[in-house]
């Protein structure tokens, strides 16, 4: 199955070998761009695309997540790689929490789907803000 990992601009730029080569042992890295949120409000943008199906996520949420993963840096990238896995869910949280201790700031660092939906729904976000990002995350 293809998953979109998303690197948020609070994950350290001098931890990023040591990660990619973490993801690069548990899934095939199919793809790879950049989008720059440039605004608070494009960045609130994407968590919604993230996050917008879940219960729990609404304004105040959207807010703080938005502060966590961004720290304000709305000017610098949010690293996506389309990846692909064949050892299933399981396989995929571990290799997050694997990149999440390389990081060291938990959550606010990475972010991998679960579902194939939502591989879709971030895909089709970062395709349509092209103009922002590099890379054309829809040809899987």
């Amino acid at each position: 199955m293809k998953y979109v990992v998303l690197l948020f601009p609070r994950a350290s730029p001098s931890r990023l070998d040591e990660a990619l080569r973490a993801l690069g042992e548990n899934m095939r890295i199919k793809r790879s761009g950049q989008f720059v949120p440039g605004t608070r409000s494009r960045a609130k943008a994407l968590l919604k695309c993230i996050y917008g199906d879940k219960q729990w996520f609404d304004r105040k949420s959207a807010e703080k997540h938005t502060r966590k993963k961004y720290a304000g840096m709305y000017d610098q990238p949010v690293r996506f790689y389309v990846v692909k896995s064949s050892k299933g869910l399981k396989h995929v949280v571990r290799c997050k929490k694997r990149m999440r201790s390389i990081f060291g700031i938990g959550t606010s660092s990475v972010h991998i789907n679960d579902y194939r939906s939502e591989t879709r729904d971030l895909l089709k976000f970062l395709s349509k803000h092209r103009e922002r990002s590099s890379g054309n995350p829809s040809e899987t």
